[in-house]
Order: C-alpha cells, then sequence, then structure tokens
C-alpha cells in the first residue's frame, strides 16, 4: 500500500455558525502542570514560555533585515529624482518590515497559545482517580499492569535496549499478568516511528480468518473453536523485534518465562476476577489457574456459587501460577515464532476444532506478519499517523478532519461541541465496511482511502451537518455488531490493551493487542497454556465478507503524533468501536484542546450508538445529569463543564445512560525541558489510564 497524507485546512464559513459562543480553555491550560512535583523539576509559565524560544533569533534578524535592505533598497534613492517613487519604495518597505516582525514574533505568540508542557510526574487529589505519570530522560513506558510497565522500561534503559525491545517484553509480560485482555493467542498492531530515520511503519498481526471458516458454526455455545482467527501476535511482536530490536530475542522472552511460572495478581486483575467470578468457575482451566480454596472466615455472601465450590477468584497480592505458558514462552525463546506457528501447529489446531472449529495445520504455518506505510494526516498543525486498513485509522482521521473546522477549541467543552463530535463520528462510521482488508482490493482499497481523507470531502460532511439536533439514522444502515459496540454490556465485555513506549533516541512505539472480548470464550489450550481468541465471533456481523487468510476489519487505531517533525504523544486504546470512538476524542482534548496528556486521558467520555440517539457518558446519573463520580485535571481541579454538556446533548435529542465498563487509553508524551545546567533536554512522560485500578507506568 501507498503512503496516504492530507492537511485538511480550516472551513471559515462554518466558523461563522454560532457567533455568541465564547472560547474557553485558557485558563484551563494555565493550570495543566501536576498538582505534585518535585521542586527540582519544577517550573513556572514565565520559565518555560522563554525556554521554548528559538536560541540566535535575534542575531537571524539581524542577518534577514540586511538582506531585505540589500535586496529592496533602490540604488541613489533620493526624493528629487520622483517623490512617487520614493513613497511607493517607503510603502513597500514597511510593509514587508511589518510582515517580517509578525514572522519572528511567530515563535513567541504560539508559545502564548501554546498548552503548557508537562513538567513532573503527579496525581489527582482524589485517590479513586489517581492520574498514573512517571518522567525521565531516557526512557517511558506506559502498560495497564505497573510491573509490565517496569520491566519496559528497565530493558530500554539497559545497555544497548531500545524500544523495540521494551515494547517486546512488555507486550508479553501483559500477555501473562492481564490475560484477559492480550497475548499469544490473539492479534496485535504496532505503530514505530524512527527518529533517526524519520519514518513511520505498521506492523500488521491481525487474526486471519482460516481456510476452513465455516460462518453458520460462529457464534454457537458447543462450538467456541469456530470463533478463533489464526492468531498474530507473536507473529507480529517477532517481525518488529527482527526489524528494530537490538537486544537478543531469547533474552528478552526468557525473562517473561520466569514470571509467568508466579506472578502477583494486580488490583485491576483481581478487580477483572470479581466481577468475572461466576465465568471463571464456568470453565476449567480458568478456574485452574486463577482461584484456590475458600477459606472459613472469608466472607463473600454476594457470591453464592463460590461458596457451593469451595474456591475463591484470587485476590490483589496473591500469587498466581501458569506453568503451561511459562514452557511455551522458554520454547519461543529458543526457537522463535516458528515454535508456536510451526511446531505446536498440529496440538493447536487439533484443541481448536475439538471445541468445533475448523483450523488446520497450514492456517498457522502459512501465517504472515504484514507491513504497511502509515496513514498520516494533519490537524491544527500536528501530524497525526496512525494505522491504515484493516484497522480504523482512517475513521479517526476523516472524524477529526470533519471536526477541524468547527474550531472547537474557541467553542469549547460544551453540549454543540460533543454533539458534533457525535455527528462526525457517525458520519465517519458509515465508510467502516471501507476498512476491508487491503490484500482482497489493493486499487479500491487506496481509493477509498484518499476519498475519506479529502479535505474537500470534509467540507462537505461539514455543511450536511446539523447543527441544532441529534440525528436518528436507520438501524439497517450499519452492521449489527457496529449498532452494539457502544452498548454498556460490548463495552464492558470487548478487551484489549495499549503500550506506549520511547527511548532516549526519541524512536516511538504505540502497540494495541486485543483478544476479542474479556478471556475471549475462556478457550484454553491446555498444552501450550494459551488463551486463543474469539475475534471472528466480534467480526460475523459485518457486511465486510470474511475470506480465508483475510483479515476482518479491526477497531484499533494506535497514533504517533508528530510537531515540528519530533514526536509530541504516543497512544492508544482497545476495545472495538467504542475505543476508536475514545480515541477520537483523546486526540481532541490533546491536540484540539490543549490539554496535558494526563489530563486528556483523564477527562471524562462518553460512548454512543452509531444507528440511533443513545448516549453513554462516564460518571453521570443519566436522570438529573448529576456526576456520580469526580474526574480531575492532572492539576487536581475537577471538570467542571460535563453536567452540563450532559443536560445540553438531552437538549440536542440525545437519550443519555450511564456508561460502564472500562476503556482505557494509555499513553507517552515528550516535552523540551530546562535541566539544572540550564541545557535544554527531551524529558519523556508515561501516563496509564486512571480508570484501571492503582496501575502505573514507568519512566527513567
Amino acid at each position: 500500500m501507498g503512503k496516504y497524507e492530507v492537511v485538511v485546512n480550516d472551513d471559515p464559513e462554518v466558523d461563522e455558525i454560532q457567533p455568541d459562543l465564547v472560547r474557553m480553555g485558557s485558563t484551563d491550560r494555565d493550570s495543566m502542570n501536576f498538582s505534585a512535583y518535585s521542586a527540582d523539576d519544577s517550573v513556572d509559565g514565565d520559565q518555560q514560555s522563554q525556554r521554548l524560544t528559538r536560541p540566535g533569533l535575534l542575531g537571524r534578524a539581524y542577518y534577514r533585515f540586511r538582506r531585505f535592505w540589500n535586496r529592496n533598497l533602490p540604488e541613489n534613492w533620493s526624493g528629487e529624482s520622483d517623490p512617487h517613487t520614493v513613497w511607493s519604495h517607503l510603502l513597500r518597505v514597511v510593509s514587508l518590515l511589518i510582515i517580517a516582525a509578525l514572522v519572528l514574533a511567530l515563535p513567541s505568540l504560539l508559545n502564548l497559545i501554546a498548552p503548557t508542557q508537562l513538567v513532573a510526574p503527579g496525581a489527582s487529589s482524589d485517590p479513586g482517580l489517581e492520574v498514573s505519570a512517571q518522567s525521565g530522560y531516557q526512557a517511558a513506558v506506559a502498560a495497564d499492569n505497573s510491573h509490565c510497565s517496569e520491566m519496559g522500561t528497565k530493558v530500554a534503559t539497559s545497555s544497548g535496549g531500545s524500544v523495540a525491545d521494551a515494547v517486546v517484553v512488555a507486550a508479553l509480560c501483559q500477555g501473562v499478568m492481564h490475560p484477559h485482555t492480550s497475548g499469544l493467542g490473539g492479534s496485535a498492531l504496532i505503530l514505530y516511528y524512527d527518529a533517526g530515520k524519520k519514518e513511520t511503519v505498521v506492523y500488521d498481526g491481525l487474526v486471519n480468518v482460516p481456510d476452513g471458516f465455516d460462518k453458520s458454526s460462529v457464534g454457537k455455545e458447543d462450538a467456541r473453536g469456530a470463533n478463533v482467527g489464526v492468531p498474530g501476535f507473536l507473529r507480529a511482536l517477532e517481525t518488529f523485534h527482527k526489524a528494530h530490536g537490538k537486544l537478543a530475542w531469547k533474552s528478552l522472552v526468557l525473562e517473561v518465562s520466569k514470571l509467568a511460572e508466579e506472578w502477583e495478581v494486580s488490583p485491576h486483575f483481581a478487580e477483572v476476577l470479581r466481577t468475572k467470578s461466576d465465568y471463571i468457575l464456568e470453565h476449567d482451566v480458568l478456574k485452574q489457574y486463577f482461584t484456590r480454596p475458600f477459606e472459613n472466615d472469608e466472607l463473600i455472601p454476594e457470591v453464592d456459587d463460590i461458596v457451593l465450590n469451595k474456591l475463591v477468584v484470587l485476590k490483589a497480592g496473591e500469587n498466581a501460577s501458569t506453568p503451561e505458558l511459562a514452557s511455551t514462552l522458554k520454547d519461543i525463546a529458543k526457537h522463535g515464532s516458528k515454535s508456536l506457528y510451526d511446531n505446536l501447529s498440529k496440538q493447536l489446531s487439533e484443541e481448536i476444532n475439538t471445541a468445533g472449529g475448523k483450523m488446520n495445520e497450514s492456517d498457522f504455518k502459512t501465517y504472515e506478519a504484514r507491513k504497511y506505510d502509515p496513514i498520516s494526516f494533519y490537524i491544527d498543525g500536528y501530524k497525526i499517523w496512525t494505522s491504515p486498513p484493516p484497522s480504523s485509522g482512517a475513521i479517526l482521521a476523516k472524524a477529526l478532519s470533519i471536526l477541524e473546522g468547527y474550531r472547537l477549541r474557541r467553542r469549547g467543552r460544551n453540549g454543540l461541541a460533543y454533539h458534533l463530535v457525535i455527528e462526525a463520528s457517525k458520519l465517519a462510521f458509515e465508510d467502516w465496511e471501507m476498512m476491508f482488508d487491503p490484500t482482497s482490493d489493493a486499487n479500491k482499497s487506496s481509493e477509498n482511502i484518499k476519498k475519506m481523507l479529502d479535505k474537500d470531502n470534509a467540507q462537505a460532511n461539514r455543511a450536511g451537518l446539523n447543527l441544532k439536533i441529534a440525528s436518528r439514522k436507520e438501524v439497517e444502515t450499519l452492521p449489527s455488531n457496529l449498532r452494539a459496540a457502544a452498548l454498556p454490556e460490548i463495552a464492558r465485555n470487548y478487551a484489549g490493551t495499549h503500550i506506549a513506549a520511547t527511548d532516549s533516541g526519541g524512536s516511538a512505539v504505540s502497540f494495541t493487542a486485543t483478544l476479542g472480548s474479556e478471556f475471549a470464550d475462556g478457550l484454553y489450550s491446555n498444552l501450550t497454556g494459551i488463551l486463543l481468541n474469539n475475534e471472528l465471533f466480534l467480526a460475523i456481523d459485518s457486511n465486510a465478507e470474511l475470506k480465508p487468510k483475510n483479515r476482518p476489519i479491526s477497531g484499533m487505531a494506535p497514533v504517533v503524533i508528530e510537531d515540528f517533525k519530533r514526536v509530541q504523544f504516543a497512544f492508544g486504546s482497545a476495545g472495538g468501536a467504542a475505543s476508536t470512538q475514545t480515541m477520537i476524542e483523546t486526540i481532541l482534548n490533546a491536540v484540539e484542546y490543549g490539554d496535558d496528556l494526563a489530563t486528556a486521558i483523564a477527562a471524562p467520555r462518553m460512548t454512543f450508538e452509531l444507528s440511533n440517539s443513545t448516549v453513554y457518558m462516564e460518571g453521570i446519573h443519566p436522570e438529573d445529569c448529576a456526576t456520580t463520580a469526580i474526574f480531575r485535571r492532572s492539576s487536581g481541579a475537577p471538570f467542571s463543564y460535563w453536567e452540563e454538556v450532559c443536560t445540553s446533548l438531552k437538549s440536542f435529542g440525545y437519550s443519555v445512560s450511564a456508561m460502564e465498563g472500562t476503556i482505557g487509553v494509555d499513553g507517552i508524551s515528550v516535552a523540551d525541558v530546562q535541566t539544572e545546567t540550564g541545557d535544554m533536554s527531551r524529558k519523556y512522560f508515561a501516563f496509564t489510564d486512571p480508570r484501571y485500578k492503582n496501575s502505573q507506568a514507568s519512566a527513567l
């Protein structure tokens, strides 16, 4: 596939709509620094503004003026020769001087309106909604699990380590310690920014449709194996590491294999086990791994089944053991991905088929990770890199391109702004089926993407949006899996993980992985300890045809965001169509509204039905729009606009419901800061979503 890029210009006509809306957010942006920080890291706004000013600006201005004077002043310029000529030249000189002054002042003007950069880690004042943020000068890793973040950072900062090595370790670690979301039996998407080459590339490890795929069997209770796509997680990770890793594959994987032998249950995973306890008890392997005998002094009155079975799910801080997975990882360390795709292909396909699937050895042996050029587009001066089909990066691009013309920063965070986000997103999702696997028709896929990124199409879409009332599209206009994507049950059960990382060289990775839904269908390979995905079940209702060797459309869309040809942000989310909606909101927070990334991630969110006017709002009591949870900025200040947004959305005709479940966003940001010696240095910040209970990012 080729590389797609479009520059989206603001639509001046659109900005005339609703002229009474005033600009908001400058006060917000002034208070974006963390409320808790160390003294050696603190810096006030004036100092920071000065730091961002280019060195040598006056010197360059002097030489530019001399060049201008020499080129534009006529020889023997005298009032006696021709007064009209004198005034003409004088006007020309004055005009050019004014233009030159504006050009030279531009960096300072930009500094005044630019979002404040973070300078230190901290936490919100609400203990239930901690902002997990860490900072350092060498590397940063943000994962859902604290131990995985730390393992990744340790590798990135070791002698010869790179961000690619860090992601390999963190991703495999996540598969061990948060097995309900990702792992060897699922899919992965890797967006890599190479700071040295100034290049960005995508590695696609999404699931393949097996050769014997039988649509009629998918979703049946007695045919869980039919829901399994050929996993690509490991092949993509290995392909990525071969291209960009520096440390030995064997040493990286062995480190995680030791972890799999015995590991401590995290608070977040313990909460998952608690809420899914009935499900755990229904599946033998899950029960074997994640329960222990019930003790008489334990009081769990609400879960009778656990007491009857004399078992209780593991709690935070207790140890779990997955010895079969540890053994599989040791073999992968020694033999690479062929251990899974060649040596274990027969056993895995047999286990899948015993559970009702139609997988064969060749499905594993012929699986290859793909390498693509990314999609790129501009929003508010930032260059955004994301993944092409069969993932949903183009959906992001289309929605954001439509929204850019509304200048949301001027309008503030209010009901109108969120109404526009909903309606623009719905227009973007209408092109969902254009995200089909490009190997089936590369030319058509290329044309579709260009159309979705076209600035004239974005302007035409803006012209068609109703700014006064919620749209009510017919249910039949979208596949049923998308129509239900924002329902609380689906949002809660659709699971995935994201890892964002960077190293001292400035390269960055945005990595997203999934199994489908939480614990997939509970189909564990007894031989390997691998939990197998159920992604074909989630894709079956799509109108896009599922052909053997093709890859179903994915809602994943990791991003890397550049500012002046350097990485500013890298983040992502996993959770189907609802996660794509989450990414649209988070990007707007960071890029359009100028939030620091901790605030952009912590901000309250909504998801919405794609075929009617139902909106699910986080932390809101739908009847009276009273907040049920306090969301706070990185400064500790609450987001005061959320109740007004709820009330306003109702006035637009939306039906508001409470949002359930967790769709997390993890990310890193980069800023230039002044060290104690007065030198400028790049500093890396890592953020784990506060919605993940007691999880923490890592940086050194």
